[in-house]
């Protein structure tokens, strides 16, 4: 997914926003039994593109010259959490009087990124016992979030920004 989002399928790979497509392309990619090369999954991710662009209906596109994928399912389950996601993401608080201005959940002074790193560690557990009040569709959009919109950073030296993790490299 990362080399996707560097190779520039969706956009600039410092500011990735991932629409309907990039959910289909990513939860089609992720069922596909085999290992595809950078043009396959390029050729791959516009012909999801095509076909978003036409009929949603009866969705299919083609993968190769060997293979097809009946996307209709899967674009109504990225839809549908998709639509979830943004209804959520509209309750989010972003406050330069709360975290700075990090984004939050309502009414806690508790970062979304903070729950989501938590995690995308594996220590989903220890954030419900930590955070009960959460509902778990908090605990799943808190993840989703932390890894579709990751903290940017600037780099002094070259007055870059760029996601925190990128750094790290």
């Amino acid at each position: 997914m990362r080399e996707d989002i560097e190779q520039g399928f969706f956009g600039p790979a410092n500011a990735p926003v991932f629409g309907l497509g990039a959910l289909v392309y990513f939860r089609s990619l992720g069922q596909i039994d085999a290992r595809l090369g950078v043009d396959d999954r390029k050729k791959l991710c516009s012909s999801i593109t095509a076909v978003l662009a036409t009929s949603r209906k009866h969705a299919n596109a083609d993968a190769g010259p060997m293979f097809g994928l009946k996307l209709s399912k899967v674009i109504k389950e990225a839809a549908s959490l998709l639509d979830r996601f943004h209804s959520w993401k509209k309750k989010v608080i972003v406050n330069t009087e709360i975290l700075g201005g990090e984004p939050a959940f309502p009414r806690s002074r508790l970062s979304i990124r903070h729950v989501g790193e938590l995690i995308l560690r594996g220590a989903l557990a220890e954030a419900r016992e930590d955070y009960p009040y959460l509902s778990e569709e908090d605990f799943e959009l808190a993840r989703i979030y932390t890894a579709a919109y990751p903290k940017l950073v600037r780099d002094r030296a070259s007055k870059e920004i760029a996601p925190a993790a990128a750094r790290t490299r």
